[in-house]
């Protein structure tokens, strides 16, 4: 799959892929650091064929994981020797969920796919000082949720946790999800990178602070005219409900949990079978509120 390639700053390089996500890459002087790695290996030539033309092919590499959803981390499999950094939550979470949504989602891999996963993680932040590159632990979007700071030219990788027109949620923790966006604004850089949405402006982290606000504050939110805005509202309304059905069950199972296990079982309370798991998204989409928790209460005490 190629990429539309465009180079910012005085060593950014922007990965720009037709389903409208990115990974970026930072020309350190001691080292290369790509941000995220797409879909799987195939994705992944144009990263590679770059960086060969560019005569940087011996230069040490570091694979940074913005957060553990497939389509960031799908392509580490083509960097396996490569140091690969996560937080450490990004480490739970992708070997939780890897397997699944492989299966789920495998129609979206580019070329053959195989979990890899990182191979270092941190708690708070790992820096690079000979590089001017820091990835700090910033949850929000996922508990695992994490971002690149590049000093040198004053840019933020920011992943998933900025987006337009407005954010997808898949943690239940909003009051932190705030806080993190009010730090991301507040840092002193002159350019913010979101994966799906490119370069973005304080104006929309700010709508995307207001939003998440009406969320917890459990104000009535309507996006009229703007049809994509209230679909992902009406989405992100259950994905909470999915986190909490999860933590939930978590703490029922504790070692005995398994995520795949536990979405199976789930879907099948509301008569969604293993093969038609494939269109999760559109299930979620129509099944209102009351029925996900009806299905929930009978999958938690019948199992």
């Amino acid at each position: 799959m190629k990429a539309e390639v465009k180079e910012i700053g005085e060593r950014g390089v922007i990965f720009q892929y037709e389903d409208e996500n990115l990974v970026y890459l930072i020309k350190g002087e001691e080292r290369l650091y790509l941000c995220d790695t797409h879909e799987g290996p195939e994705s992944m030539k144009s990263v590679k064929n770059y960086i060969e033309k560019k005569g940087f092919q011996n230069k040490e590499m570091i694979i940074f994981n913005s957060h553990s959803d497939f389509d960031h981390n799908w392509g580490n499999c083509a960097f396996e020797d490569e140091l690969i950094i996560g937080h450490k939550y990004n480490l739970e979470r992708f070997k939780m969920r890897g397997q699944y949504d492989l299966e789920m989602k495998g129609r979206f891999q580019k070329g053959d796919v195989e979990l890899v996963y990182p191979n270092l993680t941190f708690n708070r932040k790992i820096s690079f000082i000979d590089d001017n590159i820091e990835f700090i632990y910033a949850p929000g979007h996922t508990i695992c949720s994490s971002i690149c700071i590049d000093k040198k030219d004053s840019v933020v990788y920011a992943g998933d946790l900025i987006e337009a027109p407005i954010p997808v949620i898949l943690w239940d923790d909003l009051e932190q999800y705030i806080s993190t966006l009010k730090y991301i604004r507040n840092l002193s850089v002159d350019t913010f990178i979101a994966s799906h949405s490119g370069i973005v402006d304080l104006k929309l982290i700010n709508d995307n602070i207001k939003y998440l606000r009406n969320l917890f504050e459990k104000n009535q939110i309507i996006f009229t005219g703007d049809e994509i805005a209230q679909k992902r509202h009406e989405a992100n309304k259950k994905n909470l409900l999915m986190v909490i059905f999860e933590s939930l069950a978590r703490k029922k199972f504790g070692d005995e949990f398994d995520y795949h296990t536990f979405k199976i079982n789930l879907w099948n309370e509301l008569g969604v079978s293993y093969n038609d798991l494939k269109n999760e998204y559109k299930y979620l989409i129509e099944t209102e509120e009351k029925e996900l928790e009806k299905a929930f209460k009978n999958y938690y005490y019948n199992n």
